[in-house]
This record gives structure tokens, sequence and C-alpha cells, in this order.
């Protein structure tokens, strides 16, 4: 009997459902058949609802909205960067149980900071959800 891989198992999962995903959101069925495909893509990802906002529009909202998500994309960035980094160095410590620690604080540390910045972007987006 095989022995079950779960992380072998995932991989596989996420690697389907980023194959097929596409595929399910644009095979719902158009409003009108004038809709063209970026129009569908485009809503099927939610922008200019909660999004970066529509192409042209230049209200305050829009433009704070659009800061925050790029702000967001930098620290998803970095936390990406901050993981690999403190793998390599995990990997290539040889045993060496200094350096161990050291890149398992950078991943711990770096995975905090995204919980922060999460917790803090889904508290703010509730409150203004609430209130505006």
């Amino acid at each position: 009997m095989a022995k079950f891989n779960f992380f072998k198992e995932i991989r596989y999962f996420l690697l389907a459902a980023v194959y097929f995903f596409p595929a399910v959101l644009l095979a719902a069925e158009p409003k009108s058949f004038k809709e063209s495909y970026f129009e569908r893509l485009k809503t099927a990802a939610g922008v200019g609802a909660g999004g970066f906002g529509e192409v042209g529009e230049t209200t305050l909202a829009a433009r704070v909205g659009g800061g925050i998500g790029a702000l967001l994309v930098l620290v998803g960035t970095i936390f990406l960067v901050l993981v690999v980094y403190g793998g390599v160095n995990w990997m290539l410590a040889r045993g060496n149980e200094e350096k161990i620690t050291k890149s398992k604080t950078i991943i711990i540390d770096a995975s905090i900071g995204l919980g922060i910045t999460m917790a803090a972007y889904i508290i703010t987006r509730t409150i203004v959800a609430i209130f505006v």
C-alpha cells in the first residue's frame, strides 16, 4: 500500500485548481452576448467592486483603494522573499543549529508580519463596510 503524502496531494490539488479555476469562472453565461471576454474576466476578478477601481475613476476612495492594494502587493512580495531567503538559509545551514534557528526565526517573523497585515486589512475593510 502506498504511503499517503499530504503535501504532495495538496500540491496536486492546488495545481488543478489554478489550471481549472479560470475555465470555471469564464464558463458562466454572460448577461449579454456583447459582453467581451475581458469584461467577464474583470467582473470575475472583482475589479471595480472592491478592487483597484474602474479605468478613469478618480475618486478619493478609488485612489486610496489603489494605494492600499499596491501596499498589500508589496507586503506579499516582501513576505515571499523573506520566506524563500529563510528557506534557502535553512537548507544551506548543514546542521548548524545557530543558522537553523536564525532561518526559522526569519520565516516565523515573516509569517507573523503577514498575519498582522492581513488582520489589519480585514478589520479595516469590515469597519469601512459597516460605517460607510
